[in-house]
Order: structure tokens, then C-alpha cells, then sequence
């Protein structure tokens, strides 16, 4: 009697067991259907016997901002969609270049190359997760390779739309100097400008004019770094404006902004013009040739003082400082851009 009611309890609580179990499947299945769409989706390419050309799709629509290294592709919108895939189509395959969300309908490819034939194609996935497989891809050719001699002309060229970075110039163009590297800052005062000379006491001091003048050419990034040799590529309509810039003491954009027609690595000052000033004390008129051995460049004006030095040589007045914008107050790092 015991072992009969010992199975009946086994065969009662088999059946509860899977009773349960039926019933957290089907509640397990309507939760799955219930989740909404991946995004963004995974989607991987299939073989054109698994196309579905039930669905009707034009696929890309147009390919615009084509320059040297990339081209923006935009497409049509499918309302059924959980995704797009774009692809680049070469002679024996479809590879992936992204997978893209349902709410876009255009992306930027990026490092193409200069001179060179591509084609693509997008696709489209619905809910129910079935391809479509149109051949509607789109062919274009990259542009030249852009050559530009300064930091402005890049801003200009792409509209504002390059962050602050280094990039290659050829700032004399045709002439017999190689292209080289540059920071350039595209973020403040209106952007465009080429760092032509950082000086930071941490890296010591210039140990002469000539050593101010060119210095870690190929080394944008270092802290005593000049191209002051350069200047003259750099002028324009017969003038050069310059930005000064005093990491102690200014905000991202502050500093003294002007234009003069002189070059300050040899000659006095000419034609200044304020444009943006924050530091007026201590002669400032632009800069000029110094006419203090301890540096190469000052811009206290027909003085004998050397204040908002470039190219120190030699520490003032103490702590391992030069002269800035303020009377009593040294700094440790100066840098020159121009536009």
C-alpha cells in the first residue's frame, strides 16, 4: 500500500512537473516575441538562392561629398525595415562595410583611396527577417588627392567639418619643399590655424636664433617645435595674421589675434592691425625681430624690453621662465599660430 501510494505520488508530480514546464515554454515564447527588434541588427550576407524579391527596394540613392578618401551614401527609406546592410561589391564577393539602424538613410565611408572605381549596394531586412536582394548598386570614382598649404585652406575645403588634429600641408606648394605635418587648431577663434611655433621650458630653451627659427620639423606635437622658417608660405594678400596663445594664462581661445605685413624673424614691425586683444601692456604692437639677445622674436614694440617672447634663450627671471603678456608674471609656454 505504501509503494502504491509512493507511485501515484511520483506519477502525480511527473505530471505537475510537466504541466509546468509546457507552460513556462509558451510563456518563455511569448516573451521572446514580444522583445523588440536588435539595433542595431546583425546582419550577414546570404547567397541569392535565400533572396526574397518579394520585396520591392531601390536600394541606394544617391552618393555625394566625394573626396579623396570618402564619400557619403545615402538611401532609400524602407518603412518595414529593422536594418540596412551596406555592402562594397568586388568582382567575386559582397563584403560588409556596417550594418546600419532602421532609422538611418545615409553614412560617411571612410578611408578610401585617391583615383579609385567602387562600387556598392545597400540592402534591406523586414520583420519577419527575410532579405531583399536588389542588384541596384551605385558606381563612382574617388577625387585626386587634395594638396593644401595650410591648415585654413583644410577648413575651408571641408567646411568646418575637420576637428583639431595634425594633417599634411605642402605649404609651398609647387616648390621644392616636401610636404610635411602641422597641427592644426579648427575649433577656436573661427578655426583654420597653423601652429608654426610651441615653446614649452619643460623641453629647455632654444640654445640660438637659428635653432628658433626651424626646429623638430617633422615633430608638430613637441614641445619646442618651429617653423618659423616657413612664415613667408604662410602669407597671404601680402600680410600675415598671427594668434598668440599663453596656455597659463588664457582660455582655449584667448590671446592676442592681429595682422602686420612684416615678417618677425627679420624685420621690424609694419602695418599692424588689431583684430582680437587681450594683452596690450608691456609695448605690444604685433612682434618683431628682437632686439634683446635672449630671444628671437618679442612684441615689446621699439623697446628694449622682450616681452611675449618667441624663441627664448634664456631663462627670466627666474624658475625657468621667459617673458609673457604681464610685467611681473613669467610663463612657461607660448605658442604662434597663423591663418
Amino acid at each position: 500500500m505504501k509503494k502504491t501510494k509512493q507511485i501515484t505520488f511520483s506519477l502525480i508530480y511527473l505530471l505537475f512537473l510537466s504541466i509546468f514546464i509546457s507552460c513556462r515554454g509558451q510563456e518563455s515564447d511569448g516573451f521572446v516575441e514580444a522583445l523588440p527588434p536588435i539595433d542595431p541588427p546583425v546582419i550577414t550576407p546570404i547567397s541569392e538562392d535565400k533572396c526574397d524579391n518579394n520585396i520591392q527596394y531601390a536600394g541606394i540613392k544617391d552618393v555625394s561629398d566625394i573626396t579623396d578618401n570618402s564619400a557619403k551614401i545615402s538611401w532609400h527609406v524602407d518603412a518595414n525595415t529593422i536594418g540596412y546592410t551596406l555592402f562594397r561589391v568586388t568582382p567575386d564577393k559582397f563584403e560588409v562595410v556596417a550594418n546600419l539602424k532602421a532609422d538611418q538613410n545615409e553614412f560617411q565611408i571612410k578611408n578610401l583611396s585617391e583615383e579609385t572605381d567602387y562600387e556598392f549596394i545597400i540592402r534591406t531586412t523586414n520583420v519577419l527577417g527575410a532579405y531583399d536582394c536588389n542588384e541596384n548598386s551605385f558606381l563612382f570614382r574617388t577625387t585626386d588627392k587634395q594638396t593644401f598649404t595650410s591648415c585654413q585652406e583644410i577648413h575651408l575645403y571641408y567646411q568646418g567639418a575637420k576637428p583639431s588634429s595634425i594633417y599634411e600641408i605642402d605649404s609651398d606648394s609647387a616648390g621644392p619643399n616636401e610636404p610635411f605635418t602641422v597641427y592644426c587648431d579648427m575649433d577656436n577663434n573661427a578655426g583654420g590655424w597653423t601652429r608654426v611655433f610651441t615653446h614649452n621650458t619643460s623641453a629647455g630653451f632654444f640654445k640660438d636664433d637659428a635653432e628658433a627659427t626651424e626646429h623638430n620639423l617633422v615633430d608638430p606635437m613637441n614641445e619646442k617645435y618651429s617653423i618659423l622658417s616657413r612664415l613667408e608660405h604662410f602669407k597671404k594678400e601680402g600680410k600675415f595674421e598671427f594668434w598668440i596663445y599663453y596656455p597659463e594664462h588664457d582660455g582655449v581661445d584667448g590671446g592676442n589675434i592681429w595682422t602686420q605685413t612684416s615678417n618677425p624673424v627679420s624685420d621690424p614691425i609694419a602695418d599692424y592691425v588689431a583684430t582680437k586683444i587681450d594683452y596690450t601692456g608691456m609695448y605690444w604692437g604685433g612682434l618683431e625681430k628682437s632686439s634683446s639677445s635672449s630671444t628671437l622674436i618679442d612684441g615689446s614694440v621699439g623697446s628694449s624690453w622682450w616681452f611675449y617672447a618667441i624663441g627664448a634663450n634664456k631663462k627670466w627671471p627666474t624658475n625657468g621662465t621667459f617673458p609673457g603678456p604681464l610685467r611681473n608674471t613669467g610663463v612657461t609656454e607660448a605658442q604662434l599660430f597663423i591663418r
